[in-house]
């Protein structure tokens, strides 16, 4: 289904005070020199139906492709959705949540209070991110996915991080070391 260009009479009609950017920051690592520039040459957002927003929304301007929301996806206060990120149909953004750049979201996802979408991240059809969630890696399957951490600084952090995506198979060993043990 072809989008249609989201004017601001149209974006507004659902009575949210939304506003759409007209140039956006673009970041371009594969470059010989990484660039960072205002990205105001590719297509504004678009829609494929009348858009309901809420108040202080902020849709940016595709950079390189247009940003789309998809069919019946409603968006609560105060949510940032970067350049050129494709929100599917049926989805839910509340308050205070952002998805950065280039970021592809599937169909009925719903996106809790203040959780963070990173850029150039794929989310399945059928995700649920709770709230104050930082999705840091595209998530290929449904489900709910939340993820909290306390804060350090980046060093420990980062540690702490590698520490935890090795703690099942740590315990397996573990266990089977305690098991020999006993023998």
């Amino acid at each position: 289904m072809p989008c249609e260009q989201l004017t601001r009479r149209r974006f507004l009609k659902g009575g949210g005070c939304a506003v759409l950017t007209m140039t956006s920051l673009g970041f371009a690592p594969g470059a010989v020199v990484p660039i960072h520039a205002a990205a105001g040459s590719g297509s504004g957002p678009e829609r494929t139906y009348p858009l309901p927003s809420a108040d202080g929304v902020t849709i940016d301007r595709g950079a390189l492709g247009p940003t789309t929301i998809g069919r019946g996806t409603k968006i609560d206060n105060l949510v940032q959705i970067a350049h050129n990120v494709n929100i599917g149909e049926h989805c839910l953004l509340v308050s205070q949540s952002g998805v950065a750049g280039s970021t592809r979201i599937g169909r009925h996802c719903a996106i809790g209070a203040a959780a963070q979408i990173l850029g150039h991240l794929e989310i399945a059809d059928h995700v649920q991110i709770s709230s104050c969630t930082t999705i840091s890696h595209s998530i290929r399957k449904p489900g709910t996915y939340t993820g909290l951490y306390p804060s350090s600084d980046n060093a420990s952090w980062a540690r702490y991080t590698a520490w935890v995506r090795h703690l099942d198979s740590l315990a397996d060993r573990v266990r089977t070391l305690e098991k020999e043990r006993k023998k």
